[in-house]
């Protein structure tokens, strides 16, 4: 397996509660129900607008992905912090020289993280 995705501890941020220049509190990292937004913006392309403009996610912390790779009978082999993402996660990132998005300044969050694992045996 091999699963990269936005941290969970970035996701509780969000451009809609910026304040100061930075995105602001969003979610709470453990909450349990689900999250219903309502945003016609695509993260994808800055031009476009979306119709169907709904979704629903849930916030899933670090411990709880790991502990699900684990529990489905797999070896976690390494697991990796990134300090950039390949889409504008908040307004205020930049695009760097290798198409990524991340602080314009001092990374002082992680934004993405990777896992590897396997099946043992």
């Amino acid at each position: 397996l091999y699963l990269a995705e936005g941290h969970p501890s970035a996701l509780v941020f969000d451009d809609s509660t910026a304040a100061a220049g930075m995105p602001g509190y969003y979610a709470p990292y453990f909450l349990k129900g689900p999250i219903i937004i309502k945003d016609s913006r695509d993260y994808a392309d800055d031009a476009a607008e979306l119709t169907n403009d709904t979704t629903c996610e849930w916030m899933h912390p670090l411990g709880e992905i790991l502990t699900s790779v684990i529990d489905a009978g797999m070896s976690i082999r390494w697991l990796h912090e990134h300090d950039s993402v390949p889409w504008r996660m908040f307004e205020q990132l930049v695009k760097d020289d290798h198409g990524m998005y991340r602080w314009p300044a001092q990374s002082w969050l992680p934004l993405a993280f990777s896992l590897e694992a396997e099946r043992l045996s």
